[in-house]
This record gives structure tokens, C-alpha cells and sequence, in this order.
């Protein structure tokens, strides 16, 4: 036997919602208004967390490449040519381009 929390009345096992009331009914451990979620909002979260998780770590590289940016700008406002080193570290960090154009650079 099951009864409807809300009005008392006796259901069947399997009823999701109280024929007499209309209320929701608790099935398993979950509340009512989440014992059966769409598909289509599982997968939006999922979705979700990897977007987010993505992002966080697009986040990371910034950390060195915009002190990298700002220290080449100050290197060639001042009218010098970037160490190899940098230009191997840009290469690799942060612009494949940007650094080969560093490493070919013959302008002084």
C-alpha cells in the first residue's frame, strides 16, 4: 500500500502523481519534481561542466602570456630585438607564428 503525502488518499505503486489531489509523488529517494529529469537538462549540465572546466583552463595560460606580450612591446618600443630565448618560449607558449617572426628577425 502507498499513500499520497499530501491528501492521505491510497495510490498504486508506480503512480507518480495522486489521482485524487493531483500532487507529485516521491518516487525513490529523489523528490518529486526531480524523480525523472529530461535528458536534454542531464546533458546540458554535462555540457556545461566541461565548457566550464575548458574555459578555467584557457584561463591558465594568460597568467604568462600577457606578461609575455607586454614585455616584447616594451623590448621593441625601445628599439631592441628579442632575446632567442623569449622568441623560443613565445614560440612555444604562446604563438607559433609570433615566435618564428622573432627568430628571423634581422631588423636592428
Amino acid at each position: 500500500m502507498k499513500y499520497c503525502p499530501h491528501c492521505g488518499t491510497e495510490i498504486a505503486e508506480d503512480a507518480r502523481f495522486c489521482p485524487s489531489c493531483g500532487c507529485p509523488v516521491n518516487t525513490g529517494n529523489l523528490p518529486a519534481n526531480r524523480a525523472e529529469e529530461p535528458v536534454i537538462r542531464t546533458v546540458a549540465k554535462v555540457f556545461m561542466i566541461i565548457s566550464t572546466v575548458f574555459w578555467g583552463l584557457a584561463i591558465i595560460p594568460l597568467c604568462w602570456m600577457i606578461p609575455m606580450t607586454v614585455h616584447y612591446f616594451n623590448v621593441t618600443e625601445r628599439g631592441e630585438k628579442a632575446t632567442a630565448t623569449f622568441a623560443v618560449c613565445t614560440l612555444l607558449f604562446c604563438s607559433v607564428i609570433s615566435g618564428i617572426l622573432m627568430l628571423v628577425d634581422d631588423d636592428r
